[in-house]
């Protein structure tokens, strides 16, 4: 190659012919300006639509920040403790009614408690069954390891 012969190359966008500093790598066949260009474009075309958000929001000025209503609170905690089981909100409240907001096992209601009835899950399966208060969710999860029949032997050892 002689000195002082500068190496041209010939953009197939824009045509033009354009000095090889000006395209990112000699096997580029766009020059920079065109290449990026061809970016931008792709980019906005196959962006994946924005999800607008669920919860609504109020703006305090005080504080500069945004709230979240109690009632939008009080949804988006439904839809997050029925979709961690593969329940639906409105499966969840059918359930809670079908068992008249009670525990399934000793029939405590959740008024009664100072928190809300939890949804028992097979572990294994991942199935629901029912909504149970805490101290029975926690015998079932008991029962159903291997120290249940340990459990029954040692209560009939001492006839309790």
């Amino acid at each position: 190659m002689p000195l002082g012969r500068t190496i041209t190359k010939k953009c197939c966008k824009c045509g033009e012919t354009k000095d090889l500093s000006k395209f990112y790598d000699v096997l580029s066949s766009k020059c920079i300006s065109c290449a990026r260009d061809y970016c931008r474009r792709y980019a906005t075309a196959h962006r994946p639509p924005r999800k607008r958000p669920i919860i609504k929001r109020v703006y305090c000025p005080k504080t500069a920040r945004y709230i979240v209503t109690p009632e939008e609170r009080e949804k988006r905690r439904l839809i997050n403790k029925a979709t961690r089981y593969g329940l639906t909100v409105q499966e969840y409240l059918k359930m809670l009614k079908d068992q008249n907001s009670s525990c399934a096992i000793c029939s405590r209601k959740q008024s009664e408690l100072s928190y809300e009835l939890h949804i028992d899950h097979n572990h294994t399966t991942n199935k629901v069954r029912e909504l149970l208060c805490a101290r029975c969710n926690g015998m079932v999860g008991h029962i159903e390891s291997k120290l249940y029949p340990l459990a029954i032997k040692y209560l009939k050892k001492h006839n309790i």
